[in-house]
């Protein structure tokens, strides 16, 4: 039963968000990209000429794109990351590691897969339970700062960068 009003709950809301995707959301990104490339400005610009009460959704814009940026720069970092650990000889979640001082392997790894014991223990060092919590993972913020790093290198070079990325890597 709660199962079947959940699904109903869920499919409603696709419903409604799609509706209101296509009706509001897309319309209003076509709005913005039209208007703004003709009056050369930038978000918050724009909405302030467009009416001057509306200035804020320049702004709420901006936070929504440098709130977005963040958390895909994470997922960006988790990448770089395993990226750099597929360079070694043996990848760390091909086998499950040694105790130290032992010829066992750790009993947590050998209780879920070798992959699932990198990902949680060795990569993120997630522990058991929500309320322990510890310091930021360090072994993540060269990748953070590498993923921002190309993030601005991005911006940089803007638009007249995509056509040779796209001529080189897409042509045959």
């Amino acid at each position: 039963m709660l199962v079947a009003l959940r699904r109903v709950i869920v499919g409603s809301f696709l419903i409604i968000y799609i509706v209101m995707l296509f009706l509001v959301g897309i319309p209003l990104l076509f709005l913005e990209m039209a208007v703004g490339q003709k009056l050369n400005q930038h978000s918050i610009g724009l909405w302030k000429i467009i009416g001057p009460w509306a200035g804020g959704v320049g702004y709420t814009i901006f936070m929504m794109c440098f709130i977005t940026s963040t958390y895909l720069n994470v997922y960006n970092s988790w990448i770089i990351f395993s990226v750099s650990q597929s360079f070694q000889a043996h990848v760390p979640w091909e086998k499950c590691p040694l105790m130290k001082n032992s010829s066992d392997f750790d009993p947590e790894c050998a209780r879920t897969t070798p992959s699932m014991y990198f990902w949680y223990r060795q990569m993120l060092k997630a522990s058991d339970r929500i309320e322990d919590s510890g310091p930021p993972v360090l072994g993540l913020s060269l990748p953070f700062f590498l993923s921002w790093c190309l993030v601005g290198a991005f911006v940089i070079n803007g638009l007249k960068s995509t056509g040779k990325v796209n001529h080189h890597f897409l042509t045959p």
